[in-house]
């Protein structure tokens, strides 16, 4: 655009320069019409004179009119021409600074495209790249859809696969002619009848479902009972909270979980009694959470077979009916009578002969409660008498108390 509008002041200066030009040509055909009236006027004189019709004194006097009007019309002429001559030489001037504008935009425009040559090559490549990550894109893309319809297909195949499994399960159920939720009267005999899964079933023990949790991967455990943790004095702890069934509907029995300062909670004994008695060697299993580290527990079985050694457990005449108390379910590991209830002096709820561990070591402790009914009313839950020993973790309150504990029966 500069370019041009470079060559267009020049055409328009060098049609200005021919203007002047063309005006100086005139003035000085003006300059030669005046000089040929001067010589025919001359003429006309010296004529007339040589024929007599002029005498020296007219010719005089014609002359002197004559001749200054002439020389006044030849100067303004010649300062015309001047002066156009300036504007000519002016106007060559400029013509040149247009025709060195012009040369300096044609290099100009021989750079600009040489850079866009470069761009243009540079832009070439830059496409190439970009259609080369396409592709890769699109490669990519194409892997991705096969492997998920693969995955899509393996995901169908366990699909039909647990389909199958689900119709075998209820098969399996069919065939036994059980129900899962009336038929069986404990965790042992779901565990028994083929369920493994640990979690919440229903069971029937008295002709009346409940809902209980199940440790089948230790062999079908149905929890009855709970003393949660607690981090606080006064909570309100009856004697009979095993026996009468305390807060028995309570979600947090029937899915295993422990909460700080829940309390006692137990589903009671009468519900079970008669399934236990129908069977030869029935067991319970004490387990002794720590208070601070609840991964740290202590596990002992307990003879419950023999008259009125469940159904007063925690009570205060438990300890008229002792029953043997072993680390172990085999019943052959530190084995001891053993009674939960209160003590003779009536002031705690002992767990008799009843010593915390950790691996091998056997920790110095005096597990008890202390109930509403005994004498001598202190923290809360269960303390381990072990006071500040660095191998159970139960420094919370007073230095031995607030652990937890679960009671389950086979």
């Amino acid at each position: 655009n500069a370019t041009n509008m470079a060559a267009t002041n020049a055409m328009c200066s060098s049609l200005s320069l021919l203007l002047l030009l063309c005006a100086m040509v005139t003035g000085q055909v003006e300059i030669l019409e005046i000089s040929n009236e001067l010589h025919l006027k001359g003429d006309d004189v010296i004529m007339a004179a040589g024929d007599g019709d002029l005498t020296a004194s007219q010719v005089r006097d014609m002359m002197t009119n004559t001749l200054p009007t002439m020389q006044t019309d030849v100067s303004d002429a010649a300062t015309e021409i001047a002066n156009l001559k300036k504007q000519i030489a002016n106007q060559t001037n400029h013509i040149g600074d247009l025709y060195n504008m012009i040369q300096k935009q044609a290099k100009l425009i021989e750079s600009q495209n040489v850079g866009l040559q470069t761009l243009n090559a540079t832009q070439d490549i830059q496409y190439g790249d970009i259609m080369d990550t396409v592709q890769m894109l699109n490669e990519s893309k194409n892997k991705q859809i096969e492997e998920a319809f693969t995955y899509v297909g393996s995901v169908e195949s366990l699909a039909v696969k647990a389909l199958e499994d689900l119709k075998n399960v209820h098969t399996r159920i069919d065939n036994l002619n059980i129900t899962v939720n009336t038929s069986m009267a404990s965790c042992k005999e779901l565990y028994e009848a083929g369920f493994t899964d640990d979690g919440t079933y229903e069971i029937s023990p008295d002709g009346k479902a409940i809902k209980v949790y199940c440790d089948m991967s230790t062999g079908g455990w149905t929890l009855v009972g709970m003393v949660h943790t607690c981090n606080v004095r006064g909570h309100d702890e009856p004697s009979n909270w095993f026996v009468s069934g305390l807060n028995a509907e309570d979600p947090l029995l029937s899915k295993n979980l422990n909460l700080h300062d829940s309390g006692l909670m137990s589903l009671g004994v009468a519900r079970f009694s008669d399934y236990l008695k129908s069977h030869k060697k029935p067991l319970a299993k004490l387990e002794i959470i720590a208070h601070l580290q609840a991964s740290q527990r202590c596990l002992y079985y307990k003879d419950i077979s023999g008259d009125n050694v469940f159904s007063t457990l925690f009570e205060v005449n438990n300890r008229n009916y002792p029953s043997t108390i072993c680390r172990d379910e085999q019943m052959t590991t530190r084995c001891l009578s053993n009674y939960i209830g209160q003590r003779p002096a009536g002031d705690l709820t002992l767990f008799s002969n009843v010593t915390l561990y950790a691996g091998n070591v056997n920790i110095p402790s005096y597990v008890h409660m202390r109930l509403n009914s005994d004498k001598t009313i202190s923290a809360s839950c269960i303390c381990s008498g072990t006071v500040r020993n660095t191998l159970w973790h139960d420094s919370g309150i007073d230095f031995h108390w607030g652990n937890g504990a679960k009671i389950w029966i086979n």
